[in-house]
């Protein structure tokens, strides 16, 4: 702990910085603390059971429908805790229920859109994981590859990527049972109500070209099909990593 800190400590606290050397030696010093902060904050205990718990697995679950990304949703579940004002749990433990609301949400998309997955659509989808000669790799990994720069070439790439698609009936696939989000949406954030001070401004000013990357990249996802990309691909996607 740096010096400052502990100084600072010591002296609200009216004590010799020396002894807070001593704190925590006693196994229920610092839980007996932490619930004496909790009730003075007004805050819950770190959630085992009960209906609490039940909302922030449907909350990981609905927003795990929504993206795929660890990172997002682990950062999502605790701010969902600070507003219920509850102690957010182990790392490990919230990092569990992030991975079991993925499993979830993969298996509820599946189910949403087998009935889209007809046999020819399926044979043209194991098809896309096949090595193709003329592209130098498979399909999957030639749709995914999202251009780098804007180039006549890249825009006939892109072109010649949306009408294999549309070969392939994509564009005709109703997708209205999942959430029509965009990947990104956490990433986003969100407009504050009140206006921001000089400092916010300026920082948004600097970062305006990464967010029009950003939602650049949003824009490039949203042209390929959701189920495509997050039902199906996933579970071909172990075999099309050695290609």
């Amino acid at each position: 702990m740096p010096q400052a800190t502990v100084l600072r400590l010591a002296n609200q606290l009216a004590v010799y910085p020396g002894m807070l050397e001593q704190y925590g030696r006693r196994a229920q010093t610092r839980s007996d603390h932490l619930k004496l902060v909790l009730k003075y904050l007004d805050w819950k205990p770190v959630p085992t059971r009960g209906e609490t718990l039940k909302e922030l697995e449907q909350f990981l679950l609905d927003r795990a429908m929504e993206h795929d990304s660890p990172s997002l949703l682990f950062h999502q579940a605790a701010e969902f805790l600070i507003s219920a004002r509850m102690v957010r749990p182990g790392v490990v433990t919230l990092m569990e229920m992030v991975a079991t609301a993925r499993t979830g949400a993969g298996a509820l998309t599946s189910e949403r859109v087998d009935h889209l997955l007809a046999r020819p659509m399926r044979a043209d989808l194991d098809r896309l994981l096949v090595h193709d000669p003329e592209i130098g790799a498979t399909r999957l990994a030639w749709l995914t590859t999202p251009a780098v720069e804007a180039t006549p070439a890249s825009i006939k790439l892109a072109i010649d990527k949306l009408m294999y698609l549309r070969a392939l009936d994509a564009h005709l696939l109703d997708l209205s049972m999942l959430p029509r989000r965009c990947p990104c949406r956490g990433r986003c954030g969100r407009a504050p109500h009140s206006r921001p001070g000089p400092a916010v401004q300026g920082l948004r000013r600097r970062n305006a070209a990464k967010v029009r990357r950003l939602l650049a990249s949003c824009g490039y996802r949203a042209t390929l099909p959701s189920p495509l990309r997050r039902c199906v691909f996933r579970r071909y996607m172990p075999a099309s990593s050695g290609t």
